[in-house]
């Protein structure tokens, strides 16, 4: 009957590049479900979501679960919107999540003309559970947890089984100040947020003030740390080093205990870059810039081309270039490269394989090739997967 819902059995065949299952629906038509893995065999609704060209289809039975999927053990986690959809990877088997990981790497690079480069095996993570440092809790006044799965209101969370044990005290002594008017929000929004870390005080925690970023995985963040001084061992210290997205901190130290005497950290934030001055590292000369404008992924705007056109003055001798950009990644500021000839070694920290494999195509036309390429898992039970590479001209 015409305007009846469209309802339809299929098996996921694969995953998207956002974690999300693919199935083919009838007239071969593709549909991202949510909440299902490789393998699965169910009976799906079509939906009216879209993101851009892709539609979205609800799973309603799952008839035949794949061999990978396992009970989840979070009673938080669901596909409702008031349930949590922060892990929802979860209900699958650890092996099978870095199989995947690895997978997405490996693909980005192959579809974007990279088929020769060789990747490691990615590093998984020491704990797959208690990991979590950091984390963005939504409130009202009356619950507080995380953003539901379609961002329309908050998921209520009692015990998160991904934060660290400090980061659950944290979330207890918040809970503990419900109800809380304070919190309350303005007119037009649903609700405030609360940006905390371990080192933050839940006694006096400003709203809707984000903390320095920090990776969200401490040990693999040492051991990002570490693959960064081993990458550099054998560098001249007497090399200028521009390092771009500095942040606070984490890998500018990194670089000062390999003994670089002179090193250009930038990062637009003010709080990271006041704390990164505050560390008066010798050789270190930390400054505020905005290197693209929130809207700068891929095109040269004003403020990436007057980024270029400083650092081509300011680091012109620059021999080494350190990036840690967002999920956007480099975007125009790849130029760096091709305007600075003195760059011959480009390490890269990554967090979304697509920006990743886009900069690489980029750093291999300039000439450079991948000399290390290193995928390594941050955050267990999501489709998140962090890259850190090194290129030689």
């Amino acid at each position: 009957m015409e305007g009846s819902p469209t309802i339809f059995e299929a098996e996921v065949t694969h995953l998207s590049n956002q974690g999300y299952g693919v199935v083919k629906g009838p007239d071969r038509v593709t549909w991202f479900v949510r909440g299902t893995w490789r393998g699965d065999v169910g009976q799906f609704l079509a939906t009216d979501e879209c993101d851009g060209a892709y539609r979205f289809a609800e799973l309603i039975t799952l008839l035949r679960p794949s061999p990978e999927r396992l009970p989840a053990p979070c009673p938080h986690l669901g596909l409702s919107p008031t349930q949590c959809f922060g892990c929802p990877w979860m209900m699958v088997d650890y092996a099978a999540q870095l199989e995947e990981k690895q997978h997405r790497v490996t693909y980005a690079l192959q579809r974007i003309g990279l088929r020769d480069v060789s990747v490691q095996p990615i590093w998984p993570s020491p704990d797959v559970y208690h990991y979590r440092r950091r984390a963005q809790f939504k409130t009202d006044g009356t619950v507080l947890g995380y953003a539901g799965r379609q961002g329309l209101c908050i998921a209520p969370i009692t015990n998160c089984l991904v934060l660290t044990e400090r980061m659950q005290q944290h979330l207890d002594a918040l809970r503990s100040r419900l109800p809380d008017p304070a919190w309350t929000p303005g007119a037009g929004h649903i609700w405030n947020y609360l940006d905390i870390d371990e080192d933050s005080n839940p006694a006096a925690l400003p709203l809707n003030r984000r903390r320095p970023f920090q990776q969200a995985n401490a040990e693999q963040n040492e051991a990002m740390r570490r693959w960064l001084a081993e990458q550099l061992e054998e560098k001249p210290c007497s090399s200028l080093v521009l390092e771009l997205f500095a942040g606070s901190g984490n890998f500018t130290e990194v670089l000062v205990s390999c003994g670089f005497s002179k090193i250009l950290a930038l990062e637009v934030g003010a709080d990271a870059i006041e704390s990164l001055k505050k560390r008066e590292w010798p050789g270190v000369h930390a400054q505020r810039m905005d290197l693209y404008g929130r809207d700068a992924i891929s095109e040269v705007t004003t403020v990436a081309r007057d980024a270029i056109s400083e650092l081509t003055r300011a680091a012109q001798d620059a021999s080494i270039l350190v990036a840690n950009p967002p999920r956007a990644g480099l975007g125009a500021l790849w130029k760096l490269v091709k305007l600075m000839p003195h760059i011959r070694t480009v390490v890269l920290i990554s967090c979304d394989p697509q920006s990743f494999a886009g900069d690489a195509r980029r750093l291999v036309q300039q000439g450079f090739s991948a000399r290390c390429i290193q995928p390594l898992d941050q955050m267990p039970h999501t489709p998140h997967v962090e890259v850190i590479a090194r290129f030689e001209r």
